[in-house]
């Protein structure tokens, strides 16, 4: 009876660690969720962008923390997110900077300048979470949003955009996130804002909390064990 109640207890407390570290990829549709998920990220919104409201500015590809073009000068870009059309040439009008409400934007967002083209979000480096508003401009048919580790792909998606934004959050608790492509429906255009990455810490007493409710365990099998001797 001892060892029975011993097994349960060590069970409950293998199965309450890996629920925290076993490998795998969750993605989100509510920025909410996925905030108390990953916790404490930075987040791009483009907001130093030169744009003014209900207007827009031509930019080029790619777009990061180096850039320095008529939409952001060099550091208005968060250092390790690079943002890229796959490399097709547009005179370096690849992308839209959008000022707050030219469309149904309430902020700045940005938008590839030409439909049925791949959004890239690549990160360096590597990030354990990714989450950001995702825009479409002629419809809200779904796009596929495609993630990718360094050994390739880590699964394709389907995300529900808006034109007031929608949202696509995954968090990989196994190999990190190298980049995201975002491919837009059918003669739309990809747009994205506020933009978190990153590698989350650990909410403040979740293993504690763990070990916790597994000692509680321990106690209670004890106690069965004592009243059944």
């Amino acid at each position: 009876m001892r060892t029975t109640f011993r097994i349960i207890t060590l069970a409950g407390l293998a199965s309450c660690l890996t629920g925290a570290l076993s490998a795998g990829v969750v993605t989100f549709s509510s920025r909410s969720q996925f905030d108390a998920a990953a916790p404490g990220l930075p987040v791009e919104g483009f907001e130093a962008g030169n744009v003014a409201d209900v207007d827009f500015a031509s930019c080029p590809s790619p777009l990061n923390s180096t850039s320095n073009n008529s939409c952001f000068t060099p550091g208005q870009i968060l250092a390790g997110l690079d943002l890229n059309n796959g490399g097709i040439d547009h005179s370096g009008a690849e992308f839209a900077l959008i000022g707050a409400g030219m469309f149904a934007n309430l902020s700045k967002m940005l938008l590839l300048n030409y439909g049925d083209e791949i959004l890239n979000l690549d990160f360096g480096p590597a990030a354990k979470a990714v989450g950001f508003d995702l825009y479409s401009l002629l419809s809200t048919d779904p796009f596929q949003v495609e993630v990718f580790g360094a050994s390739g792909s880590l699964g394709t998606f389907s995300a529900d955009p808006a034109f007031t934004g929608g949202f696509f959050g995954v968090f990989s608790d196994g190999e990190a996130i190298t980049r995201i492509s975002v491919t837009p429906s059918a003669g739309d255009f990809a747009g994205v804002d506020d933009i978190a990455f990153g590698t989350p810490t650990p909410e403040p007493g979740t293993v504690p909390l763990c070990l916790f409710g597994s000692a509680i365990l321990y106690a209670i099998t004890r106690g069965k064990q004592r009243t059944a001797e």
